[in-house]
Order: C-alpha cells, then structure tokens, then sequence
C-alpha cells in the first residue's frame, strides 16, 4: 500500500514540473528581445535628404516562437524618438511606404510605445505617435520615409509592439516564480519515482522467492 501512495504523490510533483518544461515558457531573459529596436537610422539623415529608406528582417528564431505562442503576433511600429531610447516625439508630417516584396502593406495609427514617455513639447493636436504595420515572421519589409519638417527627436526606429505589455512582462516575472517551484517539484518527484520503482522492483524479487520456497523442486 506505501508503494502506491508514494507513487501517487510523485506523479502528481512530476507531472505538473514537466508539463511546464515542455511548454517552455519565455525567461526574463527572453523577455527583453521583444523591445529591441529591428532597424534605426538617424533622424538628421531625413530632415537634410527628405526621404530615407531602412530594410527590416522580422525575426523567427526559436526565441520569438516562444514569445508568439505566448503573447500572439505584434506589431511593428516606426517612430521617432531620443537617441537613448526614452522619449517618443509627435510623428506628424513623416509619410511612408512600407512593402513586403511587390505587395504594399497597409499601415495603422500607433501609440506611444512601452517605456516611452512623451516628450513634453509634444503639442495637444498632434495626430500620431507612429505608423505600425503587421506581416508574417521572417519577411524582408522596405520602408521609405518622406518628410519636409517634422517635430524634435533623434533617431526613427522600427520595434515590435505588444498589447498589454506591460501586463505581459509582469505575467513572465511570475512565470520565473513559478518556475523555481515546478523546478523543485520535477526533481523530488524524479527522485520518489525513481524510489517506488526500486521498491516494487524489490516486492516483485521478494515475491519470486517466496513462490519458489513455497513450491520446492522434488
């Protein structure tokens, strides 16, 4: 009967520790490619030639895959911003283009993006934080900017954007919570089911014994 119970309670600490590294969560370390800046240039390099164009490569790596099971699909927004990537500026008079291949893809007003604050000069009627648009993983996207005058900031970057972000990354801290427990969980239960195998590989040897002293050879 202790055979059975000891098996019973390391299944239910093996079973829940495994499942969950199977799933294989995004770490916090992970967490943080999905705010890096895909592709960035100088907003001098607009305002002296009036029109630059970027290429950005939307990432597939395993990484991503993990955030996309996760998270979903984002965004990805073009938007001017500080050269230390902190403050977003009014995007007003920047027109754009961007394309994948020969299929132009449509563009969608954008907010101020996570961890960016606004700057403090931005004026009450301006009408865009950014443009953002949305195409399957691993495509090559160009994008050509156009623009006579625009507001303040430093560089134009294109950066992939989530709903909810910040929901998303507290959701990861307790993930990271969770983890140390399940990991704990996983290992004691290994060890107790590795200890119930031994144990009824040892009923099962006894009970040999006692059937061949039970039945003696004539």
């Amino acid at each position: 009967m202790a055979k059975w119970i000891l098996l019973t309670i390391a299944l239910l600490l093996f079973i829940p520790g495994l499942f969950y590294f199977l799933f294989n969560p995004i770490r916090s370390d992970e967490s943080s490619v999905a705010f890096k800046n895909l592709a960035e240039t100088p907003a001098l390099e607009l305002r002296q030639n009036h029109i630059v164009s970027m290429s950005v490569a939307t990432p597939d790596g395993a990484v991503w895959r993990r955030i996309r099971r996760s998270w979903g699909d984002p965004a990805y927004e073009i938007a001017l911003v500080s050269s230390l990537n902190e403050r977003q500026y009014c995007f007003d008079g920047i027109n754009i283009r961007v394309t994948a291949g020969d299929q132009q893809l449509n563009l969608e007003r954008a907010g101020w993006m996570y961890a960016f604050s606004s700057d403090d000069s931005v004026p009450q009627q301006c009408k865009s934080a950014g443009r953002a648009f949305r195409v399957a993983p691993g495509s090559v996207v160009n994008i050509t900017l156009r623009a006579e005058r625009f507001g303040d900031g430093e560089m134009l970057v294109v950066r992939p954007v989530w709903d909810n972000a910040k929901d998303k990354l507290v959701g990861v801290d307790l993930d990271e919570d969770l983890c140390l427990v399940l990991r704990w969980m996983l290992v004691v239960g290994s060890g107790m089911l590795v200890l119930t195998g031994l144990m009824f590989i040892r009923a099962k040897h006894r009970g040999k014994r006692f059937a061949r002293q039970g039945n003696p050879i004539a």
